[in-house]
């Protein structure tokens, strides 16, 4: 789970630089009055940003996934050594 919750961390931050890229060659075709570059390039802003709220959706499910995986393992660690310990007092 943590593997997968590391590549998903990545893919997100990916898509991060990706989207600033795009929207900064965005603004310079909107300065150069490009009309059909902006327009391109918007698109693109437009797609990556779903893709970036998508891999934003996944990785906080595998968060709460991995969060939840962890508790667990830690609970049932605590019940082994209470069990332990009153082993020791009988």
């Amino acid at each position: 789970m943590e593997g997968i919750k590391l590549d998903e961390e990545a893919q997100v931050a990916e898509l991060e630089e990706q989207l600033a890229n795009w929207k900064r060659k965005r603004a310079i075709a909107a300065m150069n009055d490009d009309d059909q570059g902006f327009d391109e390039l918007h698109a693109r802003v437009l797609a990556t940003e779903k893709e970036l709220k998508d891999a934003n959706t996944r990785l906080e499910k595998t968060t709460t996934d991995y969060d939840f995986e962890e508790a667990a393992k830690a609970k049932r660690d605590l019940d082994a050594e209470i069990a332990a310990a009153k082993a020791d007092f009988e």
